[in-house]
């Protein structure tokens, strides 16, 4: 395992890195601006995430959230607003009515302290983060850390950890799109996704859940079965004519290991969590337009794998509770297995 840090500019005075970690085969890079992942080159060196070119672009096309890590909340909070202790917490509407991803003062815009841990088998890279209540619009002054491991086995690792010293809400992930084609022009349409999923929850036009939980028996939704992307995109469901394709949260199975397979027939990533699902995004818009991977981008780039408590939680009875109490720890880890036929 190799391991190179390298400056690539600053945000808001501090100095933003690329940390590039390599094992004899892959070679994966991180950097501290929003405790992200900006390039994973499988062994044939194709880029298999989306990503931007330079800081800047990354600063400039916030809304794409890529590779980043992404709270207090992950997606979206119907009404910019929930209740806590019987009390009205009033958020944000950076995605007007709503609040989207932890809104302004998000995590994916932070730069993260961070230190390195190297070992033979695996490189570890620890990021902090220390959010007072007053920067916030959330409860409670808030510790984080993110871990993120690669090893020699081509696997990735994210593990989050938090406390507070409020009762507050929280419901991290890692917003990182795949293309296992290694060109966002080759579409994911060709990809196919495999995973022990029971439900899935329906959303409204602006994404946000309506509230029920519906089986994804009979329908495109069920991974189990295997659905090809660019079959799915075909499909007259009125989900997925609405979100034209996937935008939902998929519910893992209770009974099954909390897994997903995404392939192109050649190359996988297998998906295991300890969350009780993940948020699927085909990716299906591409304004404003940008350059991703060094290409002008493109509807069905890339696919999102998010993982995740049920987003919009606090407004849904059924949909569980994302409540940190005060002192209490929260946790949650995710993996992503690299492997090639």
């Amino acid at each position: 395992m190799k391991l190179k840090i390298k400056p690539i500019g600053h945000y808001q005075g501090q100095q933003v890195d690329e940390i590039i970690v390599q094992n004899a085969h892959t070679e994966i890079v991180f950097s501290n601006f929003g405790a992200r992942v900006l390039r994973w080159l499988d062994p044939k060196g194709r880029n298999i995430v989306l990503g931007f070119d330079s800081l800047e672009d990354y600063i400039t096309n916030r809304g794409y959230y890529y590779g980043a890590t992404v709270g207090p909340v992950a997606g979206r909070i119907s009404g910019a607003q929930f209740q806590l202790n019987g009390s009205t917490v009033q958020l944000d509407a950076n995605e007007a009515p709503n609040h989207l991803h932890g809104g302004e003062a998000g995590y994916d815009f932070k730069v993260w302290d961070y230190e390195c841990l190297e070992q033979e088998e695996a490189i570890s890279i620890v990021y902090s983060l220390d959010v007072s209540e007053s920067e916030s619009v959330y409860p409670g002054n808030l510790q984080l850390k993110v871990k993120h491991t690669y090893d020699t086995n081509n696997q990735w690792t994210i593990e989050y950890w938090a406390v507070s010293d409020k009762d507050t809400v929280l419901n991290l992930t890692n917003h990182v799109y795949f293309n296992l084609n290694g060109r966002i022009h080759d579409t994911v349409k060709n990809h196919i996704l495999t995973g022990n999923i029971s439900h899935y929850l329906p959303v409204k036009a602006d994404g946000t859940p309506t509230g029920e939980i519906r089986p994804v028996e009979g329908t495109p939704f069920d991974l189990t079965q295997s659905q090809e992307i660019g079959t799915t995109l075909t499909s007259n469901d009125d989900q997925i004519q609405l979100k034209s394709g996937y935008d939902h949260s998929f519910i893992f199975s209770n009974e099954a290991d909390h897994q997903v397979e995404l392939t192109n027939g050649s190359t996988s990533i297998i998906l295991t969590t300890d969350q009780p699902a993940v948020v699927i995004y085909v990716h299906s818009f591409a304004e404003p337009a940008v350059v991703v991977n060094g290409e002008g981008l493109v509807p069905y780039a890339g696919v999102a794998m998010e993982t995740q408590a049920l987003p919009d939680a606090p407004n849904h009875e059924g949909f569980g509770s994302i409540v940190l109490t005060k002192g209490d720890e929260y946790r949650a880890v995710t993996r992503y297995q690299l492997r090639e036929a």
